[in-house]
């Protein structure tokens, strides 16, 4: 069963949670910040929370990026090879796919990132009152009618 980091917004204390995103475990996003949130219930995200989601986000970001010019470095120096031009073709397609994978996995931390701004952009400066906040398998409206 796949977990989900889930968003939500309350704008004032007496009243609901506002559901705004869930995030699967195989996301960027719960893999940037799944093990910073509390399992089961929620606890309020700040500046400080996502300024250090988008740094790692960022990271993640740049560790794409240089598999992917490894593997642009590979394609270059398979001409050197002495293979048939059959095996460099099939190394070279073999090496794209690993591209592709990789420019997939950079696009998602890219995404990732962009949330993470959004959410930011949510919290109202100068409050003093939690407004946005966010748990593994959570539900709070649930656990607030018990």
């Amino acid at each position: 069963m796949s977990q989900y980091a889930n968003f939500y917004i309350r704008p004032f204390a007496d009243k609901p949670y506002i559901p705004i995103a869930d995030y699967s475990r195989s996301s960027a996003v719960y893999h940037i910040c799944g093990d910073s949130l509390p399992y089961g219930e929620v606890k309020p995200l700040t500046q400080l929370d996502l300024t250090s989601f988008i740094s790692s986000t960022r990271d993640e970001q740049q560790e794409w990026r240089n598999r992917i010019n490894t593997y642009k470095e590979q394609i270059t120096s398979i001409a050197t090879f002495n293979n048939t031009v059959d095996e460099k073709q099939r190394a070279i397609f073999d090496i794209q796919q690993c591209i592709d994978a990789c420019s997939e996995e950079l696009k998602d931390y890219e995404i990732a990132e962009d949330f993470f701004y959004f959410l930011k952009e949510l919290i109202p400066f100068g409050i003093e009152t939690p407004y946005l906040y966010a748990g593994i398998e959570a539900n709070p409206n649930l656990s607030e009618e018990d």
